[in-house]
């Protein structure tokens, strides 16, 4: 390492490092001015260079970023790897599935923390995977040392965990081989590919369902096979409510129903025996000796429908009666080892045990509690078992004892069975052999049961079992075991055994058995089971002995115990030499006599003499005799019934089988002797396969000379070979074979053999099972054949002969082929399924091309319509024999195989079946689905089979592959491809179409550019054609709609690849054999599939991962680049033919430029301004002038990309780098050409600006901010109104409208519209696409012309407005529409609807009352917005009761990240330029129009407001400042300063402009001085009093009443400007209005600002005006002047008359005529205003109240008037002066009240206490501060019944 400060490269063990901490440069970035690398924990990086301790490198994974790093933060990747290896032991670190699982984690990494950002419900799922493989990645790397075994553990634990997790987390599939490691698809082929994608598809599958699933295309086995389960049941606990005193058993055991519906015993039981005084038992979790395993258990056994039980017996074992002390008891009697029943307990396991398609799901129940059911005093324990079946426990009063068990069901092989057993559990023997018999299994077991006896006067009987010889011995055995190779026992221990009776599993041996003794029954029921293992050698001369006792209390006394009162026995051999059949017994009983008692002894068999000569004698006894002897008698009537199941392996009880065996005794009989094979049960054949197959080939050699015995022979071997294909038989298959290798010597029997089955196979019409035999047969031919020629002609080198007769039985069975008889078509099936099998054997002795032409020869023969799914299967089974692998013989084969196959692919086959199909549904006479089933299962079958080809050929190494491929492609090709689109639906369908894309993907894969052009040369031009535009369209379909799934990468890559060659050997043909004689389809078709291919998702690189864009790129390379060269060239190879491609292949050349990849731009985009020249260069279109050599103009290239680019980049395609490329790259080119550089670079400006528009309604769309999309999409419409686009104008709008109408923007959804209508004229010509309206809510695609569509988006935009409540636009419309109905169409009907649709808008905007919705300004500032919203300011129209506060609030919820600003100040340029958002929204107000109706005066207030708020263009705000500058007086007017700033949009709101908002396009701002604020205020409030004064005289113009709001809003206004008490007295008002102005009046002000002095006089004006338009006011209220505020008014007058003497006195040279005239009045003002109020002010009171009385009003009237008189004199106290604006707005709440107060009582009240209450309160009602000011009322006054006001409501509300 170098000392100083040089980079130096990289030692080579550091060149790959590992990150061991993040590392983060944002500490060194202002201390090192050089990049910095950022990483991770885990990242691997490649260094380069070290400097003493940095290194310089890059990231491992190619993120294109490079730089500098500490040495500290990483390690060497060997360091970090943990030990190393040494040589002799297995090194983990060699696994390539250690550095998988790191690649996998940073993989998975990013996406388990989005999933953590978006709160996925996977998280901690994926988070529990990612710690486990950690874990498992840690131990394989440091703990040391892993062996084999385990490191092959946690490699399929790691393996399942990543392909889980993928899954999950949607990425791609990852396929491995057989050892665990990822393959290469370019080393496999695709046929391989696709099933290793299958089984990593089914494993994933399996791991997260419960239940397993079978593959799709591999059903057919897994239904058929039996499998064999094991039931383990353990003891865990169990309990009784007493203690026990006794010994106990336990017997745990299975029932199930047999087939008469009987509840059987079909396994024996678990025996444990006890003795404990203990109430409660647990017996140990880990000791398994307690637990039985019950094997061989098959399917149909747990049937549901036979209800499986297990049940448990409870025996006690001490003396006759329960109660006492044992131990007394037994000094007593002899009797303590009696066995006694107690009960039953039954479990039910049907509904446990879930069925699967593999057959019963596994189980397992833990500690189930079962009761026991007791039995009664002289029940049977089978009796309470048939009653416990499907019933609950009776309730007793004492608990019964319980049992705990826990149960668990596993398969066969389970290894977790084979650990219990290996615990010491019991293995509890099933009844009779399992379902399959292996060839080592070796039993020699009897089952004895004890099922009932019939006896006269004998109770209490115990029976007794025991094993003799045939001198009486007991039999004394040692056990035996068969060996399976030598055929003979071996000695399994060697200690003598004399017990060989077991009562059950995990019982000890005994030598007698002893059944359950029950009390007082003549006709005992037992059922007892016991088993007896035997030595096969000593059945001859055995029987069974059972005897029977008297048991009972006194039986010591008796001495009855010892010696049984009868006998009875049973042979285990059959006097014909056979053993005893299982079958059940009813034996004799044999009693004892007093003599024979005496003599009785153990050894003792005289009764098997005796026995069998009664016997002899019953026939001719009449029923119910005694039969004596000295010794023995017997009474007919009584029997003991037993039954027997013999499972012996070396024994048989057929008499047949015994005489084949023997054939040697018995040579003239034969025949017979092998005629009777036939009827040997199966499983005894199979016992004895060997020594049958040595007695049949015996047979056939002895008579080796003569062909008498060659017939049955050949049947008899036929009848065993076949049985040998039966399910529960097919493991002796094994056997059969280790037979013919090593025990088959008949070196002659090939020729016997042939020739009998050539002749049999002709003669013969049921050839089932002789076709069943052929495998075995042949192989039996063959190794006879081998045998010959070792022995008798080992240099023999002719085989012609032995060949001649092979081909002549294949002959015979090809003849067989062409049968139709339906005898012969099954044995067809038959030999098709056998024979197949015997082609391994029959290639070593013959030539493969003499047995190729044979398979041929039956091949061509089968018809298709026969056994169609065999014959396949019999392919696929040649293709994978030893045959095909012959290049000779393949080549003879194959063609016979494409033929077929080909057939079968057609899809007249399929339209065959659609018709039958169709017929049998209309006629109903068969289930048609079965139809598709079985077209699905052939079609199913063909692609296999062509797939098995595929593969062979893939993997073939031999020369003949090349012609294989050529023979496939000529006879395979097109019918793949044609049947791929005629494929119906459906999801079998669908497997076998995922199927064929492989077989094609493989097919066109292993074809060269050889192949494909001599497949192309033998078309002709027209089949060529149509077969190249099938193929183009069918890789667009699987582009656009692939058929596998989307997390199978590498199928996908694969598919790509394959496409891609072969698009690029078709562009070959088409430039060779279509450029001059031009097929416009063929090339469309082509450039269509070449762009699909560019913009398959599959292919897009730049969306991958890493790892994923790094491993195709090193194995494909990028594909897109590949083929957008393909299409460049074939473009410019078309010369002068492009003019036809020009426009419609403009949208498919788009998209490929809109690939998000910088290189594949700038090749691409070129092709453009080829396609503008050559429009531009090309002759005009026919019709156009002919003058004009070239169009000059590329409109039609113009036109389409501008239509197709804003669909796709509404799409989501397109960026910004693409709209600079396309400026950049097309600019420079339009820029360079002289003829294009005017035209081509404005077109380039429209595009570019297009692009721009365009991605910000894309922004803003995805965004979801409603006014932004609003904003876009109305910047777009203009755009392309601009450049006359209507179509996509119309688009625009109609989404405008449509969001206007989802956010209840009624009116600009209306005005939207008249965009539209305007463009529209009257025309009745059809309308033109270009103008028609896309779908949308009024159904305007049914109008069909001009007129139409123009009245029917009239009609819309009408009942918009109306919704509005904006009628005068709406008359505007219905104004043009009358004119068109009466100058024009003179429709009168229409015309009158129109009408009268006019006239109820007109009267609505008279008498209805509207609200108008506010205005707002917002500004943008800052770059964090929007590029059209940056730094802008907009004018927004809110809602109708929309608050500033809730405006605000909503345009913050769209920009939740922007910034409210609080001032109205604009920011600084800096942070305007800065990437922040803040947001400034204040409200501003309409200007005015003051040449609106040419400035008359006498329009209707409702008429002029709504254009005071509508079709607005000018707002104005303002804000005041309080400067001293300039001012003399300390009065706030003279420093008060306004600015206001007046804010132009281009379009009038809501109006011209159909947003809800648009930008501001002038901005002004104006200063006023404080005397040019006060004249604006003065005239404001002018303008109020004026509105208010024009509304009142329209109503007495109209002889309207006033709404109570208006009447509202007059009293305020009087009372606010006029009585002292809200103004805090008059000579506050007066200040108000002239101590306020009077730093402006004054003569000093004028001295040094006579500058103002215009503004002086105005004001001096204002104010003479606002006094005058008080008393018109004053005036008009004396008119509506109500009943109970006549002194109220008296008060306004009075005030009213004090402020116009001020005016009078003070301002005489501003005065009004009117005003002069009335100061000749002054003194009589007031009394000339109160008699100016009509006399009818009460017409709105109810009739005959008091208040209509002269004298009620008369008191009113008085009471009225000394309140306010009260009020003029009184003057406010100090205290009270001092209030704030709160607390006299609760004062006036309160004197309001008490008023009302008064006036309630004015109604109800003689006048002298009315008086006397007013008194009361003046203190405290006249106490009103200055700044008082009355609330507005709250809710309005009841309304009479003429819509007047009622009195006492106007009275509180004034």
């Amino acid at each position: 390492m170098s000392e100083n400060n040089e980079w130096i490269s990289s030692p080579k063990e550091e060149r790959t490092v590992v990150a061991i901490a993040n590392f983060t440069p944002k500490q060194y970035s202002e201390e090192i001015p050089v990049t910095l690398l950022s990483f991770c924990v885990g990242d691997v990086l490649h260094t380069t260079h070290r400097c003493k301790n940095w290194y310089f490198g890059q990231f491992a994974d190619s993120r294109g970023f490079s730089g500098i790093f500490p040495c500290n933060f990483v390690a060497s990747l060997k360091q970090s790897s943990g030990r190393p290896a040494s040589g002799d032991e297995y090194d983990p670190n060699d696994d390539p599935i250690v550095p998988e699982m790191a690649r996998v984690l940073r993989e998975w990494h990013p996406i388990w923390k989005q999933k953590f950002a978006r709160s996925h419900a996977s998280f901690h799922e994926i988070r529990g995977m990612m710690l486990e493989m950690l874990k498992i990645r840690r131990e394989i790397l440091f703990s040391g040392k892993v062996t084999f075994e385990r490191m092959q553990e946690l490699k399929q634990r790691s393996i399942d965990l990543i392909a889980l997790g993928n899954s999950k987390l949607g990425l791609d599939v990852i396929v491995r081989d057989a050892k665990g490691n990822s393959v290469n698809p370019e080393k496999i082929s695709a046929v391989e590919l696709f099933h290793l994608h299958e089984k990593v598809a089914v494993r994933t599958k399996t791991r997260k369902e419960t239940r397993i699933s079978i593959p799709p295309l591999a059903r057919a086995s897994a239904s058929n096979h039996i499998k064999s389960y094991k039931l383990a049941v353990k003891l865990s606990a169990f309990a009784m409510s007493v203690n026990l005193k006794h010994r106990y058993q336990l017997l745990i055991t299975l029932y199930h129903r047999d087939h008469a519906a009987n509840m059987v015993q079909f396994t024996e039981p678990l025996a444990i025996e006890w003795s404990s005084r203990d109430s409660f038992l647990r017996f140990d979790d880990m000791d398994c000796s307690d637990a039985v395993v019950f094997t061989d258990i098959n399917g149909r056994d747990l049937e549901k429908e036979r209800r499986p039980h297990v049940v448990v017996f409870l025996i006690r074992i001490g003396p006759m009666d329960a109660g006492g002390d044992v131990k007394k008891r037994s000094a007593m009697t002899h009797n303590s080892d009696l066995r006694r029943p107690i009960g039953v307990a039954v479990k039910d396991i049907s509904e446990i045990i879930v069925p699967t398609p593999e057959g019963c799901r596994n189980f397992y129940l833990e500690d189930v509690i079962v009761p026991f059911i007791l039995c009664g005093e002289r029940e049977c324990l089978y009796d309470t078992l048939l009653k416990s079946f499907g019933s609950k426990p009776p309730i007793s009063k004492e608990k019964n004892p319980e049992v705990s068990l826990s149960m668990r069901l596993f398969d066969h092989a389970a290894e977790e069975s084979m650990a219990l057993q290996e615990r010491s559990a019991h293995e509890g023997r099933k009844f009779g052999f399992p379902e399959v018999v292996l060839p080592e299994y070796f039993r020699s077991d009897i089952f004895v049961t004890i099922i009932s006896a019939e006896l006269a006067k004998t109770k209490n009987v115990e029976v007794n079992v025991s094993v003799h010889d045939d001198e009486g011995n007991r039999i004394e055995v040692r056990i035996f075991r068969c060996n399976a190779n030598t055929n003979k026992y071996v000695l399994k221990s060697s200690i003598f055994l004399q017990e060989i009776i077991y009562l059950g599993a995990g019982a000890e041996p005994i030598s007698e058995f002893r059944s359950v003794v029950y009390y007082q029954q003549e006709k005992p029921k037992w059922m007892e089971t016991m088993r007896i293992e035997l030595s096969p050698d000593l059945f001859a001369k055995t029987h069974l002995r059972f005897t029977m006792r008297h048991r009972s209390r006194t039986e010591a006394k008796e001495k009855i115990a010892d010696v049984p009162f009868s006998v009875s026995y049973l042979p285990l051999v059959e006097p014909k030499s056979t053993i005893l059949r299982d079958d059940r017994y009813d034996l004799t009983v044999i009693r004892l006599t007093s003599a024979g008692e005496k003599n009785w002894h153990d050894r003792d068999i005289s009764y098997t003499d005796e026995a069998q000569g009664m016997f002899n004698l019953r026939s001719s006894i009449s029923e119910g005799m005694k039969l004596t002897t000295k010794k023995y008698t017997v009474n007919l009537k009584e029997v003991l019934r037993v039954s027997t199941i013999i499972c012996s392996t070396k024994l048989t009880y057929d008499i047949h089988l015994m005489s084949l065996l023997k054939w040697k005794e018995n040579l003239s009989n034969v025949k017979s002797v092998l005629r009777d094979l036939q009827r040997v049960n199966t499983a005894e054949i199979v016992k004895f396969l060997r020594d049958t197959l040595d007695a049949i080939f015996g047979i056939l050699m002895h008579f080796a000379d003569t062909v008498d015995n060659d017939e049955e022979v050949f049947d008899a071997l036929v009848h065993v070979i076949s049985k040998m294909n039966e399910v529960q038989y097919e493991h002796f298959k094994s056997v059969m074979n280790s037979y013919i290798e090593e025990s088959f010597h008949a070196t002659l029997a090939h020729r016997k053999l042939l020739r009998m089955l050539n002749i049999v196979i002709k003669k013969r019409s049921e050839l089932q099972n002789v076709m069943k035999a052929t495998y075995f047969m042949f192989k039996f031919i063959v190794k006879s054949r081998n045998l010959y020629v070792e022995c008798l002609m080992p240099d023999a080198s002719s085989n012609d002969e032995f060949e001649e007769e092979v081909v002549e039985v294949y002959r015979s069975m090809a003849d067989l082929m062409k049968r139709t008889e339906p005898e012969a078509q099954v044995s067809q099936c038959f030999c098709l399924k056998h024979l197949p099998q015997a082609t391994a054997d029959l290639v070593t002795v013959i030539k493969p091309a003499t047995l190729s032409a044979c398979w041929g020869g039956i091949l061509s023969n089968v018809k298709r319509s026969q056994r169609s799914t065999q014959f396949l299967t019999t392919m696929r089974e040649i293709v994978t024999s030893p045959l095909f692998t012959s290049t000779d013989a393949r080549s003879i084969i194959l063609p016979v195989m494409c033929r077929k196959i080909a057939e079968r692919l057609t899809l007249e086959h399929e339209t065959k079946l659609k018709t039958a199909q169709k017929a049998m549904k209309l006629l109903g006479t068969e289930d048609f689905k079965t139809v598709d089933d079985g077209m699905a299962e052939e079609m199913e079958l063909t692609v296999k089979l062509l797939g098995d080809i595929l593969q062979f050929l893939w993997q073939s190494k031999d020369q003949g592959v090349e012609a294989d491929v050529h023979l496939l492609a000529d006879e395979l090709l097109m019918p793949v491809v044609k049947l791929i689109f005629g494929l119906p639906s459906g999801d079998r369908f669908q497997q076998i179409m995922e199927f064929l894309v492989v077989i094609l993907t493989s097919l066109l894969r292993q074809m060269s550019t050889h192949h494909f052009k001599c497949f192309f040369d033998k078309m002709n031009e027209k089949v060529l054609q149509e077969f190249l535009i099938e193929l183009l369209n069918l890789f667009v379909n699987l582009i656009t709609n692939p058929v596998f799934p989307k997390q199978w990468g590498d199928m996908m890559i694969l598919r790509s690849s394959v496409i891609l060659k072969t698009v690029k050997c078709i562009g070959a043909t088409m430039k060779e054999q279509f450029l001059q004689n031009m097929v416009v389809q063929l090339w469309e078709n082509y450039f269509k599939c070449a762009v699909q291919f560019i913009t398959d998702p599959a292919l897009q690189l730049e969306t991958f991962n890493p790892t994923k864009r790094n491993k195709i790129v090193s194995r494909y390379k990028d594909m897109r680049k590949s083929m957008a060269d393909e299409v460049r060239t074939m473009w410019l190879s078309l010369e002068m033919q492009k003019i036809r491609f020009i426009p419609r292949i403009v949208k498919d050349f788009l998209e490929m430029t809109l690939v998000p990849d910088p290189e594949l731009r700038r090749e691409t985009l070129p092709i453009f301004f080829d396609m503008m020249l050559c429009e531009f260069c090309s002759p005009p279109p026919p019709g156009e002038t002919e003058k004009i050599p070239i169009r000059g103009s590329f409109r039609e290239f113009h036109d389409e990309v501008i239509a197709q680019l804003d669909c796709l980049v509404e799409g989501g395609k397109g960026d910004d780098h693409y709209k600079h490329s396309f400026k950049e790259i097309l600019g420079d080119l339009c820029a360079k050409h002289q003829d294009l550089k005017k035209t081509g670079t404005a077109f380039v400006e429209t595009v570019s600006s297009l692009m721009e528009k365009l991605l910000m309604f894309r922004g803003a769309a995805s965004e979801e901010s409603v006014n932004n999309v609003m904003s876009c999409a109305e910047i777009l419409l203009e755009f392309f109104g601009e450049i006359k686009q209507w179509k996509l104008h119309l688009k625009y709008l109609y989404k405008l409208f449509d969001l206007h109408k989802a956010h209840g923007n009624q009116a600009e959804a209306a005005y939207t519209l008249l965009e539209h209508y305007r463009l529209l004229s009257w025309k009745k010509s059809l309308l033109p696409d270009v103008l028609a309206p896309p779908k949308c809510a009024f159904d305007a695609r049914s109008c069909k012309t001009y007129e139409q569509l123009k009245f029917r988006v009239a009609h819309e935009a009408m009942s918009l407005f109306e919704e509005a409540m904006m009628w005068e636009p709406a008359i505007e419309i219905c104004k043009d529409l009358c004119k068109h109905c009466a100058e024009h169409t003179f429709n009168y009907v229409q015309l009158s609807n129109v009408l009268e649709r006019q006239a109820a808008y007109c009267k609505n905007i008279v008498q209805k009352e509207r609200f108008h919705a506010e205005y707002y300004r917002v500004a943008f500032y800052g770059r964090g917005f929007p590029a059209f919203l940056q730094n802008k300011e907009f004018i927004c129209r809110g809602s109708v009761f929309e608050k500033l506060s809730d405006f605000q609030t909503r345009i913050m919820n769209q920009f939740p990240n922007a910034e409210i600003m609080k001032k109205l100040d604009e920011p600084s340029q800096e942070k305007m330029d800065s990437p922040c958002q803040m947001i400034q929204v204040n409200q501003v107000n309409p200007v005015e129009n003051p040449n609106l109706f040419g400035g008359r005066t006498d329009i209707n207030n409702k008429i002029l407001d709504y254009y005071q708020h509508n079709e607005i263009s000018n707002f104005v705000y303002s804000r005041l400042e309080r400067n001293a500058q300039g001012a003399t007086s300390s009065n706030d007017f003279a420093r008060l300063w306004k600015e206001k700033t007046f804010l132009v949009t281009r379009k009038k709101l809501p109006g011209k402009c159909i947003t809800v908002w648009f930008p501001v396009v002038e901005k002004t701002r104006e200063l006023l001085k404080p005397i040019q604020t006060a004249e604006e205020a003065m005239k404001d409030d002018n303008r109020k009093l004026t509105a208010l004064i024009k509304l009142l005289r329209d109503h007495q113009l109209n002889r309207t009443q006033p709404s109570p709001s208006t009447m509202n809003d007059l009293n305020l206004m009087l009372t606010g400007r006029l009585d002292a008490a809200v103004m805090g007295g008059m000579k506050n008002y007066e200040e108000y209005m002239l101590i306020s102005f009077q730093a402006f009046l004054t003569a000093e002000y004028l001295e040094m600002n006579p500058e103002d002095l215009p503004n002086v006089e105005a004001l001096k004006k204002l104010i003479v005006s606002t006094v005058e338009l008080l008393g018109d006011l004053l005036r008009i209220k004396g008119q509506y002047l109500e009943e109970g505020i006549r002194g109220w008014y008296d008060r306004l007058c009075e005030c009213f008359s004090e402020l116009r003497m001020h005016v009078l006195a003070d301002y005489p040279d501003f005065l009004s005529e009117s005003m002069r005239s009335a100061a000749v009045e002054m003194g009589n003002s007031n009394v000339s205003v109160a008699q100016s109020a009509p006399e009818s002010v009460n017409t709105n009171r109810h009739s005959g109240s008091w208040m209509e009385s002269q004298s009620g009003q008369n008191i009113v009237q008085r009471a009225s008037t000394n309140v306010f008189n009260t009020l003029r004199r009184a003057k406010p106290k100090k205290s009270m002066s001092r209030m704030t604006s709160g607390d006299a707005t609760s004062h006036w709440y309160a004197v309001e009240g008490r008023n009302n107060a008064i006036r309630r009582r004015s109604s109800i009240e003689p006048e002298g206490e009315l008086l006397h209450h007013v008194n009361n309160v003046r203190a405290s009602c006249f106490e009103l501060p200055a700044n008082a000011a009355p609330p507005l009322p709250q809710k309005m006054g009841n309304r009479n019944s003429e819509g007047q006001m009622s009195s006492s409501s106007s009275s509180s509300n004034l």
